[in-house]
């Protein structure tokens, strides 16, 4: 169960009661809220996307790579649902 502790008070909250508290705030504090959430999932992106163009760069796939792939999967995809 989440736990706020504001002023060195602690409240116990389910996600239920999390998301009623969230709902009665205006406008701008959700829009804080929704800002501060969507930050931690740009940040966590924008590190995975980095991953993911480092490696294209050190190990680069032709698209004719790609293509085989791709027809060897649905292949196999097929013959899996008796097509």
């Amino acid at each position: 169960m989440p736990r706020v502790l504001a002023e060195r008070v602690e409240v116990e909250l389910s996600v239920d009661q999390l998301l009623s508290a969230i709902r009665q705030l205006g406008p701008e504090e959700r829009g804080i809220i929704r800002d501060e959430l969507t930050s931690d999932w740009s940040q966590r992106l924008d590190r995975l996307l980095s991953q993911v163009w480092t490696r294209v760069e050190q190990e680069p796939i032709a698209d004719a790579e790609i293509e085989r792939e791709v027809e060897a999967t649905r292949t196999a995809r097929y013959a899996r649902c008796g097509r």
